[in-house]
C-alpha cells in the first residue's frame, strides 16, 4: 500500500462516520445497481466463497483453519478493494464538483 493511498482512506474516515460510507455496485446484486457499505461489500465476498464445499470431514480440523486463513485473506483483499472504489468514487465526486463550478 502507498503512503498516498493509506492518507486518502485516513481523511476519508475522519470525515465521515464509517457506517456512513457506501459505493456503488452492480455485480454483487444482480438486479441494478445498489448503495454497500464496507462491511456489507466485505461479508458477500467471504459469504459467496463457497469454501466449505471443499472441506473433506475426514481432515475437517485442519481443513477449517485453512477455511478460516483464507477467509481472512479474503475480507483483507475485499477491503482494499472496496477502499480503492470508494477512494475512486471520491475523488470522481470531487471531479464532477469542479467542472460543475
Amino acid at each position: 500500500m502507498t503512503k498516498d493511498y493509506l492518507n486518502d482512506v485516513r481523511n476519508l474516515t475522519e470525515t465521515l462516520e464509517v457506517d456512513e460510507r457506501t459505493i456503488t455496485v452492480t455485480r454483487m446484486t444482480g438486479n441494478g445497481e445498489k448503495e454497500v457499505t464496507r462491511d456489507e461489500f466485505i461479508k458477500v465476498w467471504v459469504d459467496h466463497s463457497e469454501l466449505w464445499g471443499l472441506v473433506d470431514y475426514d481432515e475437517i480440523t485442519v481443513m477449517t483453519i485453512m477455511v478460516d486463513e483464507i477467509k481472512e485473506a479474503i475480507t483483507e483483499l475485499a477491503g482494499h478493494s472496496w477502499d480503492l472504489k470508494y477512494i475512486r468514487k471520491i475523488k470522481n465526486m470531487e471531479k464532477a464538483n469542479e467542472h460543475s463550478a
